[in-house]
């Protein structure tokens, strides 16, 4: 039973995590974060009720959305 599991990767070069999963309906997320010398900047992105078939690749796209916060020295 995988009720309330989580599955977590880091992305490949292309941007990409690639997971096996039972056959169920997933949420996924996906967060990073990158500082600069004068901004943190925040990448979330969410998406939910993904179908995942058994025996069934799925591809799912995950745009993620940027927001930044100026860092005051």
């Amino acid at each position: 039973n995988t009720t309330a599991s989580t599955f977590v990767d880091s992305t490949d070069t292309q941007g990409e995590a690639h997971f096996t999963l039972p056959a169920g309906i997933y949420s996924v997320r996906s967060s990073a974060q990158k500082t600069t010398k004068d901004y943190r900047y925040f990448f979330n992105g969410a998406k939910s009720q993904v179908v995942v078939a058994v025996d069934s690749p799925r591809v799912v796209t995950l745009p993620l959305v940027m927001s930044k916060k100026r860092i005051v020295n």
